[in-house]
């Protein structure tokens, strides 16, 4: 029988490879008592391609994508290559949702999962919270810019609704959210500076 054990972390194994490198003991006389077991080490990181395609079970696919998991233009490579990641066995991409700390949607009720596809729409909603970020910095600029400059609250709200094309509502809800970082109004709809 031999014991492997599996390292799931992209970077190389840093801890010690056998019994004696575990231990304190420096006295040789007392090492040479004590038998010294290896640890057979299967690490994702070292591993080439050649070697990683000695795996046969979807153990391949998961070395494989925590090995390049820090990588965005290999990971994009190793999916549009392998197609195996378009039919993955649940507890495979489980592992690699839990290895990576990837937040691949994983329907309950699949056996499989193509993680082509969750990794496209977790990219998707990735853009998307970044463009509405995005959006919500340049409305706050903009307010934030215009009370500056002192232009009446009114004013600033068509421009808002304008520019962003945002209901009133929604317009105001902004104003008043970045309005209060300014300072206190006057009676004018102005938004001062401390």
């Amino acid at each position: 029988m031999i014991t492997l054990a599996v390292f799931l972390g992209p970077d190389r194994w840093d801890g010690p490879r056998s019994l004696h490198e575990m231990l304190s003991v420096t006295d040789p006389l007392l090492l040479s008592l004590i038998p010294d077991y290896r640890i057979h080490l299967i690490e994702p990181a070292p591993l080439k391609p050649e070697d990683l395609l000695k795996f046969k079970t979807s153990l391949r696919e998961v070395l494989s994508f925590i090995k390049y998991s820090r990588d965005k233009d290999r990971i994009a490579k190793l999916l549009a290559e392998n197609e195996r990641f378009q039919a993955l066995d649940r507890d495979a991409a489980l592992m690699i949702r839990t290895c990576t700390n990837i937040a691949i949607e994983i329907p309950k009720d699949s056996e499989v999962v193509n993680v082509c596809k969750a990794i496209d729409d977790l990219m998707a909603d990735s853009r998307s919270e970044g463009l509405e970020e995005g959006r919500e910095e340049g409305i706050q600029v903009f307010i934030l810019d215009n009370l500056e400059e002192k232009i009446p609250k009114a004013r600033i709200l068509e421009k808002l609704q304008r520019r962003f094309k945002l209901s009133a509502e929604v317009a105001k809800s902004y104003f008043d959210k970045y309005a209060e970082k300014m300072g206190s109004s006057t009676q004018d709809g102005y938004c001062l500076p401390q």
